[in-house]
């Protein structure tokens, strides 16, 4: 598809226009705004083609256009002018990130600030066992027959587990659990934690495998609920008012919780994504967000649901700028291995 400049200049007006006030605009204004250069019959032209490619939308026979969702989608990524974030919001975004301790944290508390900054709804999708390491598992003996194991992975989540076994646990026993777990679990991927690996850690306890099976029980659902994707959704009060009047509440708390979310919201790239209504599962409302990694795999994502009338010049470079500094964590964290 290609347009000159002057139909690229009536679709940039009109999605501008729209995004600010929510009603259709006419020829007469966009004549004003082309600095009365060009003719109204002309732009009357012009706007017909750009409805038949599909960009622009009549909503009443005697009413101006609107964009379509891939007129927007043409103007967010080739027309809008995305503003810059001020130092002063990106110096608050890293005293926030580091005031936190661990990732979990540090995803909770931006999900935070970005429903604040934006009026949204925001929403992060920790990262998931596909990608994340088991960097240190630790044992703590409460009792003669309870241990207290934490796992630690190589993104800083933390978890913890009580465990009440079967037998007295002598400081030898205790022992070669570490051992085992140091040289079984200690650098693999949580994916590849699995009931064989499992088995083969019991088998080298030899006479302590029994002793220690209630454990093995309990790492295995550890490492499933670590390996799931989580997803932190913060500012659903939003959705009541201010900046999100627009949005069908019910349709968009029903889409947060659902596994639709986590389908759209997946990451696929480090810049930013876009989606904006194109079927009934979003309605009025868009989605961006951005992904981030860690070594060069992108494992998880940050953004904000908000009504399709977003400022998106503003939201954008605050999405990317919450993105890299996760990046940025993420990659301190792992060089402390």
């Amino acid at each position: 598809m290609q347009l000159n400049n002057r139909k690229l200049a009536v679709l940039s007006l009109i999605a501008k226009s729209y995004l600010k006030t929510g009603e259709p605009v006419g020829s007469k204004s966009l004549v004003a705004g082309l600095g009365g250069s060009v003719s109204s019959a002309t732009i009357r032209n012009d706007m017909a083609e750009l409805e038949r490619l599909g960009l622009l939308f009549q909503p009443h026979t005697s009413a101006g256009r609107i964009p379509t969702s891939a007129g927007m989608r043409l103007y967010i990524d080739q027309l809008m002018e995305k503003r810059r974030l001020s130092r002063e919001r990106k110096l608050f975004i890293d005293s926030l990130l580091k005031s936190v301790h661990g990732v979990q944290s540090a995803i909770s508390a931006a999900s935070d600030a970005l429903a604040e900054e934006t009026g949204c709804v925001s929403f992060s999708v920790a990262p998931t066992g596909a990608s994340v390491c088991l960097k240190q598992i630790d044992f703590i003996k409460t009792g003669s027959r309870n241990i207290i194991f934490v796992l630690l992975t190589d993104t800083a989540i933390v978890k913890s587990v009580f465990v009440h076994l079967s037998g007295e646990i002598t400081d030898d026993a205790l022992q070669a659990l570490i051992s085992a777990s140091d040289k079984r679990l200690k650098g693999v991927l949580l994916c590849d934690i699995t009931l064989p690996l499992i088995q083969t850690m019991a088998a080298e306890l030899t006479d302590y495998s029994l002793l220690f099976s209630p454990f093995f029980e309990a790492l295995i659902r550890a490492v499933e609920e670590l390996s799931n994707p989580e997803i932190c959704i913060k500012g659903q009060n939003n959705l009541l008012g201010g900046n999100l009047q627009q949005v069908n509440a019910a349709r968009a708390l029903n889409m947060l919780h659902s596994d639709r979310l986590l389908t759209l919201v997946a990451p696929k790239s480090s810049s930013v994504n876009i989606v904006i209504p194109d079927d009934e599962a979003l309605g009025t409302t868009a989605l961006i967000y951005s992904g981030y990694k860690l070594s060069d795999e992108l494992i998880g994502s940050i953004g904000v649901l908000g009504p399709y009338r977003l400022d998106y010049g503003s939201i954008i470079p605050m999405i990317e700028y919450f993105s890299s500094s996760l990046e940025n964590m993420l990659k301190n964290n792992q060089l402390d291995k």
